[in-house]
């Protein structure tokens, strides 16, 4: 929506998702950590295009999966520069209620950068991966994106790694299809 608006976006990936199949299903080979990286990346930049951004606007750190809490400082200090150049007005980023070792760690590097920094930037935190029970906080917004759903569908087709089977050695995609439908409600929460 916020590119349909005409608003300057910059999406910033921080890991390369190269373990995604080693961690959910054991498989390091047929694809191996570093090709499933090569091609994580080119579905991130094909799904951002889809939503109508430009490959330039997707900017890869290439921290490794699941590592980035142990590359704190490298990884703050790249944020913080990249928010101190941009000075965006709103960011979006993972919540720390998100059980996702990457997703919480990101978290707390770009809280941490923006208190640094000091600017007046609205924080809107999203959960993928919930534990059972958790809860929006009472200071929450949701957001109408009901007009975007068939444009997050085909954005999300893109993730073929994730959404279908790659390997041989694979029973299952990473993803399954009802957690693929959370992402495809006509509403979305954020904490801020």
């Amino acid at each position: 929506m916020k590119v349909r608006d005409g608003e300057d976006v910059m999406v910033v990936v921080m890991t390369d998702g190269r373990k995604s199949h080693l961690y959910e299903l054991g498989i390091q080979e047929n694809p191996t950590p570093e090709e499933l990286s090569i091609m994580r990346k080119k579905e991130a930049i094909e799904a951002a295009e889809v939503l109508g951004l430009r490959s330039d606007q997707v900017m890869f750190l290439g921290f490794g999966d699941r590592e980035l809490g142990s590359q704190f400082e490298k990884a703050r200090a790249k944020v913080t520069n990249i928010l101190e150049t941009r000075k965006p007005s709103a960011v979006y980023f993972p919540s720390h209620e998100d059980v996702h070792p990457d997703h919480r760690a990101t978290n707390i590097i770009v809280d941490n950068s923006l208190n640094h920094l000091k600017l007046p930037t609205k924080r809107f935190r999203y959960t993928i991966w919930r534990k059972n029970g958790s809860k929006l906080s009472s200071n929450h917004v949701t957001v109408d994106v009901s007009s975007m759903i068939e444009i997050k569908k085909r954005a999300l087709e893109k993730y073929r790694s994730q959404t279908s089977l790659i390997s041989s050695r694979q029973t299952r995609p990473i993803l399954d299809v009802q957690f693929i439908e959370t992402f495809l409600k006509p509403n979305e929460s954020f904490d801020v």
